[in-house]
């Protein structure tokens, strides 16, 4: 077999720039300019949404417990939503939202009592 000492050398210096001149390198690598590590802060936040209205009718009249005629009118709460959102970390978000709507007509007996929910 025929000694090569040039190639020996040249594999020596290759092995030794990689073993030596590697952490150089790896050291040069920066986090690039601008960029923001995301927010891992737990949070949890409450809203809603109420949908109501006010109606007030010119006819037909109606009678009160006094008897008299009057227009009749009405605040209505037709729906409303409560929206719980938050996250645990970048990578885990929540939402809840439980739609609280009314079942039936909500009425007074006639004896002017408690309220009677159908």
């Amino acid at each position: 077999m025929k000694q090569r000492p040039g190639l020996f050398l040249a594999v020596c210096a290759a092995a030794a720039f990689i073993g030596l001149g590697g952490d150089a390198a790896r050291a040069q690598v920066t986090v690039a300019e601008g960029y923001t590590p995301p927010d891992d802060t737990p949070s949890v936040k409450v809203g809603g949404t109420i949908f109501a209205d006010y109606t007030w009718m010119a006819e037909p009249k109606v009678k009160d417990s006094d008897g008299n005629l009057v227009h009749s009118d009405a605040f209505n709460l037709s729906r409303a939503y409560i929206n719980i959102t938050g996250q645990i970390n970048h990578l885990i978000s929540f939402r809840i939202t439980p739609d609280v709507v009314r079942v039936g007509p909500v009425s007074l007996p006639n004896n002017g009592g408690n309220p009677n929910v159908p």
